[in-house]
């Protein structure tokens, strides 16, 4: 499998915790691999439980950074 650009060995683990993100957030299973795997990378000792929340907590605060930026873009747009 690839994630961000490099070849990633996937364990039977990692892919049933790739499934259940994917099933809780509703997106792809490769985003959310992408996701976990940045995760894991950064914390290599975390566990599996704590990779997952993780994972989800930096989902969320991507999509809202996201929106933050939209935000200051249409209000530049607006003056």
């Amino acid at each position: 499998m690839y994630v961000a650009g490099r070849s990633v060995p996937v364990t039977k683990d990692f892919a049933r915790q790739v499934a259940f993100i994917s099933q809780q957030l509703g997106c792809s299973g490769l985003h959310c691999a992408s996701i976990l795997y940045s995760v894991v990378a950064e914390n290599p000792t975390t566990s599996p439980v704590q990779a997952v929340e993780q994972s989800i907590m930096a989902y969320h605060r991507t999509r809202r950074e996201i929106v933050e930026c939209l935000r200051y873009m249409f209000e530049a747009a607006e003056s």
